[in-house]
């Protein structure tokens, strides 16, 4: 079932002397069961709505509710283009509630007739809409998609702890106590405990043509094999990227959920970006995250516990110019790291919601 589209080839709205060609009226108004609202803070949000639409009619009806996700392609471009599913009513508090899907769609205003090959006409077609509250944004095109069409999911904590040399601290016994062990270094390694995020950011409704082993998005998500272009997974957010600073997210993953586009008759995809969350600093505050490994001071050389804590590690002394020659600066901030110098390279994650080249 097709979703109109305007002259740029993104989707357009439904004209109104198209939506009056519906004949679309409620149901179940005067019984009082129309429409139906289930609120539950653990078993979900909905709200049902019952209709009537003319039987030839139906398949744009379903669009019309639905919504579509589709692909424009033209010069070599690939980009994104959606129709918003509708809101079940008026007023802000319904403004996240779409609707999802299409409860029994059956005949009525007239006994069914078979056609030719056998398929049902009626005069009328009758169903409820299911809406739902969904928790990400959904905008119309325009709007980067990782802004409307992606939900942040619950996050969960991870702590690993980092075993460090014990003779780093010495035990201290109370004023006039025990001149044993006083100073004296602690014998044995020490764990010092580091926690991390686990963060999902799911993005809904992706069309398979944008998804697929030679589409732009798969190859930079999962790497290149023609052009040895290494795959984003395993690299850190090079920019600002949902709230979170650069340096701090680390894209560990994508995992895939296979879905019915129920407008489009075709299958399309979600997809969850797995990422892990390491805010852990400098101790000067110019910059944190995964680049960024805890510093136990040793007991000699006049350091001092003080100095403990996180700092920029890289893998090299210099880093070479483009002009030749070498560099002696041992410092980069996050968003400016020379590739292949750290534990981990910057990727603009904006990019990881573009299905065409960047």
């Amino acid at each position: 079932m097709p979703y109109p589209v305007g002259p740029d080839g993104g989707f357009r709205p439904f004209t109104s002397d198209e939506v009056r060609a519906f004949e679309l009226r409620t149901t179940d108004v005067k019984n009082g069961t129309h429409p139906s609202i289930t609120l539950e803070p653990t078993g979900g949000a909905s709200v049902r709505r019952s209709f009537v639409c003319k039987w030839s009619k139906r398949d744009d009806v379903i669009a019309y509710f639905l919504g579509a996700a589709g692909v424009v392609a033209g010069g070599g471009a690939m980009s994104l283009t959606r129709a918003m599913p509708l809101a079940p009513l008026a007023g802000m508090h319904w403004a996240n509630y779409r609707a999802m899907a299409f409860e029994n769609l059956e005949g009525a205003g007239s006994c069914g007739k078979d056609d030719a090959n056998g398929v049902p006409s009626y005069q009328k077609a009758r169903f409820t809409v299911r809406f739902e509250q969904v928790f990400y944004k959904p905008q119309e095109d325009g709007v980067e998609e990782y802004d409307r069409y992606v939900e942040i999911m619950p996050s969960t904590t991870e702590t690993n702890y980092l075993t460090m040399p014990g003779s780093m601290l010495k035990y201290r016994t109370v004023p006039g106590g025990a001149a044993i062990p006083n100073k004296a270094p602690i014998p044995f390694n020490i764990g010092r405990p580091e926690s991390t995020s686990k963060i999902g950011f799911k993005w809904w409704r992706i069309p398979q043509t944008a998804w697929q082993i030679s589409s732009p998005l798969y190859r930079r998500v999962k790497g290149d094999p023609d052009t040895g272009k290494r795959s984003c997974i395993g690299t850190v957010n090079k920019t600002l990227f949902k709230g979170r600073p650069p340096g701090v997210l680390l894209l560990v993953g994508v995992d895939e959920e296979i879905v019915p586009d129920l407008v489009s008759g075709e299958f399309c995809f979600n997809l969850i970006y797995q990422m892990l969350e390491k805010n852990s600093g400098d101790v000067l505050g110019r910059g944190s995250g995964w680049n960024y490994l805890f510093f136990a001071a040793p007991p000699v050389g006049g350091l001092g516990v003080s100095s403990n804590g996180y700092y920029l590690a890289s893998s090299l002394d210099a880093i070479p110019l483009a002009g030749g020659g070498f560099t002696d600066d041992t410092w980069q901030a996050n968003g400016s790291l020379t590739p292949g110098r750290y534990l981990y390279d910057e990727t603009e994650f904006a990019d990881l919601f573009e299905i065409g080249n960047v």
